[in-house]
């Protein structure tokens, strides 16, 4: 290829990444910008199928539209090609988790393989497979080596809330759902999380505004959805309980 055609290439390349990352920071939630999104990325690797920015954002696309097997295909395949596993391997583990691959995620992600925050996130994650394995003792070492670490953190603070709200801490769970929403705006699962938790408070105006944050970052939470869908039922507002089932139905494969 001579220089000329290598300049265009890498033109058209940063012409397809750019209009893809547009989709993105529009606000992707949108499933037809999702698409585009997801389509100008294809063609942006069919120019270069080893340019890490475009694996990386279309490792995030397809964990956003809920695409998860190609997504650790996506993922896996960039930590070979030398992508920050501090970045990369926290998304792998969360999509192996929501896949039922507990055990893959503990024998192919290991914590030394990341640092900091990044470490503290992939023990609370490596907790959740080991407790879905079973493996209690395990689950809980991990878990408090991450609040060692990093109590803090997106993931052992998610953990922190959940236990209490499992335990029936309302007053400890409010508070740690807080502090993991006002750390981590713009996480779906923390919002929706906070959703539950208010109302196990006896709060549903305000689980129902949690939960629509949740929606508006992540349009296929159904866990988010099936919250909302529940508040509303007890509020017999039966239209907008059926508008929230029939888009659950629409977004069936």
């Amino acid at each position: 290829m001579s220089p000329s055609d290598t300049r265009l290439a890498q033109l058209i390349l940063a012409l397809f990444l750019t209009f893809a990352w547009d989709s993105i920071t529009r606000g992707s939630a949108a499933s037809g910008e999702r698409e585009a999104a997801l389509s100008d990325l294809r063609q942006a690797l069919q120019q270069d199928d080893q340019h890490l920015p475009s694996l990386l954002l279309l490792g995030d696309l397809l964990l956003e539209s809920g695409d998860l097997t190609v997504a650790t295909e996506v993922l896996s395949e960039s930590l070979l090609l030398g992508a920050d596993p501090n970045y990369v391997a926290p998304k792998l583990a969360d999509a192996l988790l929501l896949l039922g691959e507990y055990r893959r995620l503990i024998d192919e992600i290991g914590p030394g393989t990341v640092t900091g925050t990044a470490r503290a996130d992939l023990l609370g994650l490596r907790s959740i497979a080991y407790r879905a394995l079973d493996n209690a003792s395990l689950a809980e070492e991990s878990l408090q080596q991450a609040l060692q670490i990093a109590p803090d953190a997106r993931v052992p603070l998610r953990l922190l809330a959940e236990r209490a709200l499992r335990e029936d801490r309302v007053d400890d769970a409010l508070d740690l759902s807080r502090r993991l929403v006002t750390q981590y705006p713009n996480e779906h699962n923390a919002w929706t999380l906070r959703g539950s938790v208010l109302a196990a408070a006896d709060s549903p105006d305000a689980a129902i505004a949690a939960f629509d944050r949740a929606l508006a970052l992540n349009e296929l939470s159904a866990q988010a959805r099936l919250g909302r869908i529940a508040l509303y039922l007890a509020a017999d507002d039966l239209a907008s309980a059926r508008s929230d089932a029939q888009f659950m139905l629409s977004a069936l494969p």
